[in-house]
């Protein structure tokens, strides 16, 4: 996965603590009826929460390091605010949310006032790829 060769590669744009086990992340999706893409899995058992780029928070089911949130505290604090409850968000930042759709299995990204969709990725590579580090290259150099 990219944001696991981008961290490699360049440590002082990401910012994240232990990565889970996959026992847990297996517990956490049977306790909320969610069934996590194979690659969102691997992130979170390798990466787990932190910030990369400074401004970009990604969440998993360990609080993050830096802002002690985890997915299901940041979660609940949208959902209190109307987020419908097939999102589980994943990343808050500069473009807004991306969230986990347990019906479509895809990530979305979504605004945060209105939390409607603006784009749909089939899995996490495919948006930290095309939506954080398409952001983020040219001001980084990232190669």
């Amino acid at each position: 996965m990219k944001i696991i060769e981008d961290k490699e590669k360049y440590p002082a744009l990401f910012l994240f603590g232990a990565g889970s086990n996959d026992l847990l992340i297996r517990e956490w999706e049977l306790k909320n009826a969610v069934s996590i893409t194979e690659n969102l899995r691997e992130m979170w058992n390798i990466i787990g929460s932190g910030t990369a780029f400074e401004t970009e928070d990604i969440f998993a089911i360990q609080p993050d390091i830096v802002t002690g949130e985890s997915v299901d505290s940041i979660t609940a604090l949208y959902r209190s605010q109307g987020l419908p409850s097939r999102y589980w968000v994943i990343h808050r930042g500069m473009g807004g949310l991306t969230v986990f759709d347990s019906e479509s299995r895809h990530l979305l990204q979504l605004s945060e006032s209105s939390y409607e969709p603006s784009r749909s990725y089939a899995d996490f590579d495919e948006w930290y790829c095309e939506c954080l580090r398409a952001e983020y290259a040219k001001r980084y150099s990232l190669k």
